[in-house]
């Protein structure tokens, strides 16, 4: 009888040990809770590096080297160059060439409320761009052999500026420079004049004493 006690005693110990065991490694309602909103708060900075790992893996080509251009067609790329040409039609079709005129960014009307101040020729003219997208071969009516390599800009995260329209430095330089030369050629009339009587009649009391 009393190694029966010993016996059920031992195994409800053992229960009650196993019991604690689990009880400690279950993690309470609240941390559960916690875990899932601190593993969504991570997925989108995942989700970011990812989209940044992409774009620096993107092939970049300048839009000058057309044959280099035409090796991408169908592929995404990023395009880089200075603007030599804007255009507009009456259809509300945006044409933005690049130095060298093979390649051309496209931009359709509806997509102008995205840009700032409307249209992406006044905002992009005369400016070193780098745009990214799908290039593709526009031959048009004609059917031609080589048709225009061109790329559709739809939002204003496709083209990063890397270098001002040359225009408005030289304007911005002319200026500096004028505004230096007029206080020097100010300064240049007080060194002049100073020591000197000035003109007209003067008192000779404060010259002669």
């Amino acid at each position: 009888m009393a190694a029966m006690k010993r016996l059920i005693l031992t195994v409800l110990m053992r229960a009650a040990v196993v019991a604690a065991v689990v009880a400690v490694g279950k993690p309470s309602a609240a941390e559960a809770q916690g875990a899932e909103k601190v593993e969504k708060e991570e997925k989108p900075a995942e989700k970011e590096e990812g989209a940044e790992k992409v774009a620096e893996e993107l092939p970049k080509v300048e839009a000058v080297k057309e044959a280099e251009v035409r090796k991408l067609v169908g592929r995404k790329a990023v395009v880089c160059g200075r603007v030599s040409n804007t255009h507009e039609s009456e259809k509300g079709i945006t044409f933005i060439t690049l130095e060298g005129g093979k390649f051309t960014v496209v931009c359709w009307k509806e997509s102008y409320g995205k840009f700032e101040g409307g249209s992406p020729a006044k905002l992009y003219k005369g400016k070193t761009i780098e745009v990214t997208g799908d290039i593709f071969e526009y031959k048009g009516k004609d059917g031609g052999s080589k048709g225009q390599l061109e790329i559709k800009l739809r939002e204003p995260g496709q083209v990063k500026v890397t270098g001002e329209a040359a225009g408005a430095k030289e304007g911005e330089e002319k200026g500096g420079a004028k505004a230096e030369k007029g206080e020097k050629s100010e300064k240049t009339e007080e060194e002049k004049s100073e020591g000197k009587p000035p003109k007209g009649r003067v008192d000779a009391k404060k010259y002669f004493r």
